[in-house]
């Protein structure tokens, strides 16, 4: 075999090469959002979890940079539930999540509810729900969110209940993030005192640990 003829053979191994990963990357694109694959992805998470995770509807669409979830639930191992979602939409930046941060362009969520005062509470280890918060923010920012409906029952015993909302929140940098959050119909009872108001307004920076 000639060399110009190995040059011609091996820009055909590279462009084979080259054709099977595109196909690949375009076959993955198209799984991970096949209403099958979703239906495995989460039977999975309830084998590697304690409890158990349901939906009514999950509907992945990456071509449109959507994301749709109905009733969606977890239940610890007594069959207790410690998060529900009644309804949730949103549309995100694909380009951004290749960049490892999740830009969500707009959000509407209705009837969340997290309940921790069912878990045992152990002073020795930290909050997951704390860690999983922080995670959350750190690669998370929302351009337009409206809320409704959101019950949050910590295990200490203190509770925060709106009806509406609205919440932004700026890329976390260096551990600080700016935050808009505007609720109405409020319900809180920290250290067993009952406060209510018709609307707060929060607007500032959050400082996390880095």
């Amino acid at each position: 075999m000639t060399a110009p003829q190995k040059k011609r053979r091996g820009k055909k191994i590279l462009g084979g090469i080259l054709l099977a990963f595109v196909l690949l990357l375009v076959g993955l694109y198209y799984l991970i959002q096949s209403p099958a694959f979703l239906q495995w992805a989460v039977k999975q998470l309830n084998h590697a979890i304690s409890g158990e995770v349901s939906y009514q509807e999950f509907n992945l669409n990456l071509d449109r940079r959507f994301l749709r979830i109905r009733e969606l639930t977890y239940e610890n191992p007594q069959q207790e539930k410690i998060l529900a979602i009644k309804s949730l939409d949103l549309n995100f930046s694909l380009s951004s999540a290749f960049r490892g941060h999740f830009a969500v362009e707009k959000m509407n969520l209705t009837g969340l509810t997290i309940d921790q005062s069912k878990e045992e509470p152990d002073k020795l280890v930290p909050s997951r729900w704390r860690t999983v918060l922080r995670l959350i923010l750190k690669r998370v920012s929302l351009k337009d969110a409206s809320l409704a409906d959101i019950q949050i029952h910590l295990r200490n015993g203190d509770e925060f209940v709106f009806e509406q909302g609205q919440l932004n929140l700026s890329p976390q940098t260096y551990g600080k993030q700016k935050v808009n959050l505007q609720v109405s119909g409020v319900l809180i009872k920290p250290a067993d005192v009952t406060l209510k108001a018709k609307s707060l307004d929060f607007s500032g920076e959050v400082e996390f640990p880095v």
